[in-house]
């Protein structure tokens, strides 16, 4: 230990020498006859002088005395360790069984290993090699120094430091020096996976060195330490020993190789079928998975039917089936825990991917939209939107990362919500270029909103509206502004809660139409095209469906309301304004599909609004004459009179009928047309402002990682409401991120290889089996 005041980098004293070398001979003395423990003693029976070789007897009596003074020595010594070397043991084994089995990063990077690191760890670790967690290529952080005397603001590690200049002028790579990207610091390999404790006295080669500007005295004094050499020692002669086998726990470790080869193949198995039914968004558990119930659950029901042809199965469930109440398999890998360990590991192993791809691309844009699930709690999900160049091809991505519970409903609580959630992923707020949410004054307001609070953080961020919610936006007040209008789709409602509300009307109405009609929703998109298609499709049949209904026959209720329903639905305004929205719906949802499209991008959709515009515009007269004549014809069919209207319209001034009719459509579709128009300017705006933020290297990239619309969003609520419905509204947070997460990228998930990940968990399981 160096004394109090002298620096680390100065030469000891010689007082501290002979201090530290009587030290280490007393550690040795300690260690005599350890070895004998492994060895089994001779037989001490009598034998014959004609046995022994003439040499020995002839050997010189101060050699025995000598010899036999050692062996008293070396059996005083094992007397006295006895004690403490069988509490190392007890200590060790109690560590053993308290290793958390589910971290299995221990074995990709270096800052997860407890020190001192456990007998099994050391092994595996080994095994992989320290360039396995060497990570010498970076990226590298960048330290900030605090102190006055310091030459410069920050200093970085680079690749330089892990080779070292020899006199010949050859570098050599430092193999030992390993740095962690998980905790930003350089580690030793051999000392921190040898090291016996940590105390104020240890290298911070062990606990984690970050002083780069300190590199040049400490690397060097490092590793010619003679604790360093020591490890080092260690570390080769472990190492050797494990490729020849020749290890004093060889055949334990041959055991352990084929233990972990058998649970590899079970847990290959069971990962696939986990996969599949995150994937298909189906229920694990049973209500009953007792031996004795015939539905223990889509996970258990699975694996007994594969065990039929497959023998690894059939021969796992055997043992199983074999254990007693009393004695019980030690290890199933087929509970509860477990599934949601599998879920669990394969979901951190597709998002550590898409991260990695999202940091690679370096820029991004974030899209957060919220939903409550059947349990009444508010869901947020994350979507990242990067652009990925992979062999000469350019794509606009947009990847789901997971859902989680917010805290607040206010600006400032859903904006708190997002930087801890997007720190928790690894991303880099300062690094977002583009934020995309609803229009909700909450997140897309312009003073005191998410997306003004984000851009006060980070000035480049650009915020865009969803186009989608803004389309919508326009057609709902084109209607709402005109009063017959409204009365029109309050008839198309009434249409659908008079069937829907019996079975036997809607027994006639499918007997006389063949088809179902759709309710409105103000926020479904194409809802009210899906409402208007099947009434102008199939216009008489649902009159026909209507007239059956007034049978006298029927209930009293029934033909109360149908009497009035088909006095709303056999008008002249009726008939009109349904080929009318008919043809105008139509084009709307074609746009609105298209604009839902994945990755689409900015540019497009300013065009693919600006074709609907001068659709509009071009077509109003047409669209308006086209439903005046249809309207027309079907009044001269069911005798609807026109002449009280124009009856009406004359006292009141008001022209015609086709006149006053041909006005208030060109104003409804004029209002229609000129929001239309005020948000394709809204987009050619920011189009325009985005362009002039691009950097000059990636004016490209910026543009394409601009939101368009939330529609990723509005996917992956569906997909909640698939994975958490009413039978599974208990289902805990963790678990419904991660199924939800390998359900939506189940593409990305097809083209992901599990090997090393099963391979890693295989190694953590091992010791868990009794061998």
């Amino acid at each position: 230990m160096m004394p109090y005041g002298v620096h680390e980098s100065k030469r000891a004293s010689g007082c501290q020498q002979r201090k530290a070398k009587r030290k280490r001979c007393d550690t040795l003395k300690s260690l005599a006859g350890s070895m004998l423990r492994y060895v089994k003693k001779p037989d001490d029976g009598q034998g014959s002088s004609k046995d022994v070789p003439q040499s020995t007897i002839d050997t010189d009596s101060s050699d025995a005395s000598r010899e036999h003074s050692i062996e008293e020595q070396v059996v005083q010594t094992i007397d006295e360790n006895d004690d403490k070397i069988q509490k190392n043991r007890h200590t060790a084994n109690v560590m053993l069984s308290q290793v958390n089995e589910k971290n299995w990063n221990i074995l990709s990077d270096a800052s997860f290993w407890n020190v001192p690191v456990p007998d099994n760890f050391r092994v595996e670790i080994l095994k992989r090699g320290s360039p396995s967690f060497q990570n010498k290529d970076g990226p590298f952080c960048v330290v900030t120094r605090q102190d006055e005397k310091a030459k410069g603001d920050v200093r970085k590690l680079t690749k330089q430091w892990f080779y070292k200049m020899m006199p010949n002028g050859e570098k050599i790579l430092r193999s030992w020096m390993v740095y962690s990207p998980v905790s930003e610091k350089l580690y030793c390999f051999c000392c921190r996976l040898f090291a016996a404790n940590v105390t104020e006295t240890t290298s911070k080669f062990i606990t984690g060195f970050d002083k780069w500007w300190k590199l040049s005295p400490k690397l060097h004094n490092h590793e010619t330490s003679e604790e360093h050499l020591g490890c080092l020692e260690k570390w080769k002669t472990l190492a050797a020993g494990l490729r020849r086998h020749k290890t004093i726990d060889a055949e334990s470790i041959a055991i352990m190789d084929r233990e972990k080869k058998k649970w590899r193949d079970i847990l290959h198995r069971l990962l696939d079928i986990t996969l599949f039914l995150a994937k298909q968004n189906l229920a694990f558990r049973g209500h009953n998975e007792d031996g004795a119930s015939l539905n223990r659950g889509n996970f258990l029901e699975i694996v007994e039917m594969l065990s039929k042809y497959n023998p690894v199965l059939k021969k796992h469930l055997m043992r199983l089936k074999r254990s007693t109440c009393i004695v019980k398999a030690s290890v199933s890998y087929l509970s509860p825990e477990t599934q949601n360990e599998f879920i669990n590991v394969l979901a951190n192993h597709v998002k550590e991917i898409l991260v990695k791809d999202i940091k690679t691309a370096r820029y991004f844009g974030i899209m957060f939209d919220s939903t409550p699930d059947i349990s009444h709690t508010d869901q947020m999900c994350d979507v990242i939107r990067y652009v990925k160049i992979h062999n000469g091809k350019v794509e606009a991505k947009e990847v789901f990362l997971g859902f989680f519970p917010l805290s607040g409903k206010k600006a400032d609580d859903l904006s708190s919500d997002i930087l801890t959630n997007l720190k928790r992923d690894g991303l880099d707020i300062m690094m977002c270029r583009a934020q995309g949410y609803d229009n909700a004054a909450t997140m897309s307001g312009i003073h005191g909103g998410v997306q003004a609070i984000l851009k006060r953080k980070n000035k480049k961020a650009i915020f865009n509206g969803c186009v989608e919610h803004s389309l919508n936006l326009c057609g709902q007040h084109s209607f709402d502004e005109n009063a017959s209008c409204v009365t029109f789709f309050g008839t198309l409602e009434r249409i659908f809660l008079f069937f829907a509300v019996s079975t036997h009307r809607w027994d006639v109405l499918i007997e006389h139409t063949g088809m179902s009609v759709k309710r409105l929703s103000t926020t479904r998109w194409s809802a009210h095209y899906a409402a208007v298609k099947p009434v102008k499709d199939k216009f008489d049949d649902c009159m026909a469906a209507i007239e059956a209904l007034c049978d006298p026959s029927e209930h009293l209720d029934t033909r109360g309301t149908v009497q009035g329903l088909l006095h709303a639905v056999g008008d002249f305004t009726f008939i009109c304004y349904l080929y009318l929205w008919a043809d105008l719906l139509e084009e709307v949802n074609l746009n609105q599909q298209y604009l839902q499209t994945k990755g689409l991008t900015l540019d497009k959709v300013v065009t693919k609004l600006e074709t609907l515009r001068l659709f509009l515009h071009e077509k109003s007269s047409h669209l308006v004459e086209h439903a005046i004549e249809q309207a027309l014809s079907k009044s001269d069919q069911y005798v609807i009179s026109v002449e009280r209207r124009l009856m009406v319209q004359e006292e009141n001034g008001g022209g015609t009928t086709e006149r006053r009719w041909t006005l208030s459509l060109s104003l409804s579709l004029s209002l229609s047309l000129s929001l239309s128009l005020s948000l394709s300017l809204s987009l050619s705006l920011s189009l325009s402002l985005s362009l002039s933020l691009c950097e000059k290297k990636t004016p490209s990239i910026l543009f394409l990682t601009i939101c368009v619309s939330v529609a990723s969003c509005e996917r992956s609520f569906s997909k909640l409401k698939l994975i958490k419905n009413y039978l599974r509204s208990t289902m805990g947070q963790s678990r419904l991120s991660d199924l939800a997460l390998l359900s939506i990228e189940s593409r990305t998930v097809k083209d992901i290889d599990f090997d090393e990940v099963i391979d890693r968990f295989a190694a953590l399981k091992t010791r868990k089996g009794k061998f």
